[in-house]
């Protein structure tokens, strides 16, 4: 019996979530504090995504995702490299 609980859980912990979910944790961040840097973005997302990948696969995850965002339109990028920082753009601001 604990085996079979213990793959359960283990299924749980290496299955991710979607996307969409993923973006609606980073929107709900930006709504709330208005902008974000790649550490507050790491640390909302990286224990969340699915732990079938490693470190580097993680963030690269994240990295994707949130240059998806910004293809979408949902984000922009203020500043460069190790001072950028993600805001809503002003059409996602105003969404509810």
């Amino acid at each position: 019996m604990a085996a079979e609980t213990d793959t359960q859980a283990d299924y749980i912990r290496k299955r991710s979530f979607d996307r969409a979910y993923f973006k609606d944790m980073v929107v709900a961040y930006l709504r709330t504090y208005r902008e974000a840097r790649w550490p507050e973005i790491e640390d909302l997302l990286l224990d969340r995504v699915s732990d079938a990948l490693n470190e580097k696969q993680k963030r690269e995850f994240i990295k994707s995702l949130l240059k998806e965002m910004r293809k979408e339109g949902t984000i922009v990028t203020v500043g460069k490299t190790r001072g950028a920082k993600w805001v809503l753009t002003p059409s996602s601001s105003k969404k509810v």
